[in-house]
């Protein structure tokens, strides 16, 4: 459902009096005075209506102070304190605002208003994905900025379309050539050979239930939540990224609607997979650690899944350089109410997604803030006889080197 203005809600309410007095006055007479009365009522609604279809605000509008010292002096900032700002060097910030001024989200409209530099724009938009949401609210970056709350937020908009369109570019899945490579690295680290990458998935907490179908978000830590499943390599680059899925779901259960699922032969060559842990269900394109009661007392399949865990810590990384740099992914302020609001959300978690592999690639590290392993529930698929001696085959691989 459409969400109404202030302005457009009055005239409804106006237009839904008017036919009401107009009903009743087809019963009257023509002439008298109790109909006379009733057509003044409804003239008088109508110019009303009329009147505030000609402002173009309701309530007076309030002058924002323009402080334009803290844009002034922005760049002035050392590269520390810089960095804590927009969570960048200096360096990578004005590469990023040349990667993403060419998008057609910043190109003027039609009217020839100006719109205020990209620069400005990226600011105010990574100090409010630097901080969740109770920590930098839109009104505080306003006043800061010199700017109204509703600017700030579109401003936000126009970043995230723009780095959401650059996210086939960033995030993308390697090809045979880069497989090969990725394997390798991965293999001298951590001994499991055709190993091109890490799997998980990770919270991506709502400050609050989403309207629409708001139960199935609730995850089993009694949290609203999307589930996100990401693929990353040894460098904790991302490869590949699904959003959209209720907290509710499985980690098996998503990744069981992927692509990467779905269609192993445009992302695997032979003998490759990737590692994931306890919560997916064993495959040849998957590789799991053992599960009770495998474990018991057998050395060597407590020495694979420690191998195991040490490799998939890349992972682990990944998700906590992200949502350190990002914080705003820890508490999103949104509300979900209807199909946009839902696209909207997606492509935030998308553009924040750009952005980590964007600075990574371009030598802007950010220590991992690792938290306690969002470790799902082991999934209860039963592990077949093939897969098992496949597992068993690079167990025997690892453990000889």
């Amino acid at each position: 459902m459409v969400k109404l203005s202030q302005k457009q809600r009055a005239i409804k309410r106006i237009h839904s009096k008017v036919r009401t007095l107009e009903y009743r006055k087809a019963s009257m007479f023509t002439g008298s005075r109790e109909y006379n009365d009733t057509q003044g009522e409804i003239d008088e609604l109508m110019q009303i209506a009329k009147g505030i279809e000609n402002y173009h605000y309701l309530n007076p509008r309030r002058n924002v102070p323009k402080l334009t010292e803290y844009a002034l002096f922005f760049f002035s900032w050392d590269n520390i304190e810089f960095r804590g700002i927009v969570r960048m060097n200096k360096s990578t910030f004005k590469l990023l605002t040349k990667k993403i001024a060419e998008d057609e989200v910043f190109k003027p409209k039609d009217n020839g208003r100006k719109q205020r530099p990209v620069w400005f724009q990226l600011a105010c938009t990574l100090e409010r994905l630097a901080h969740d949401g109770t920590g930098r609210s839109v009104h505080s970056i306003a006043r800061q900025w010199g700017v109204a709350s509703g600017s700030v937020s579109t401003y936000m908009k126009r970043v995230i379309t723009a780095l959401d369109d650059l996210s086939p570019k960033y995030i993308k899945w390697p090809d045979e050539a880069e497989r090969r490579q990725i394997a390798s690295c991965i293999q001298e680290s951590y001994n499991f050979p055709s190993c091109v990458g890490f799997i998980d998935g990770t919270h991506m907490v709502l400050s609050q239930k989403p309207k629409k179908q708001g139960e199935v978000y609730f995850n089993r830590k009694q949290r609203y939540s999307m589930n996100v499943q990401a693929i990353c390599d040894h460098r904790r680059i991302i490869r590949h990224l699904q959003v959209g899925l209720p907290g509710c779901f499985s980690d098996s259960t998503a990744h069981k609607m992927s692509s990467v699922y779905k269609h192993p032969l445009d992302h695997f060559s032979e003998n490759e997979y990737i590692l994931g842990d306890s919560g997916y269900a064993l495959s040849k394109r998957l590789l799991t650690p053992y599960k009770e009661p495998a474990m018991r007392g057998n050395d060597d399949n407590k020495n694979f899944n420690e191998m195991h865990s040490s490799a998939r810590v890349a992972i682990e990384n990944t998700f906590g350089i992200w949502k350190g740099r990002w914080r705003y992914l820890k508490g999103i302020p949104l509300q979900l109410r209807n199909d946009n609001e839902f696209h909207y959300l997606n492509r935030i978690v998308k553009a924040t997604a750009v952005l980590h592999n964007f600075l990574l690639l371009n030598n802007d590290d950010w220590d991992p803030q690792v938290s306690s392993a969002e470790q799902d529930v082991s999934s209860n698929e039963p592990e077949t006889d093939d897969v098992n001696l496949w597992r068993e085959s690079i167990k025997t691989i690892i453990l000889q080197k």
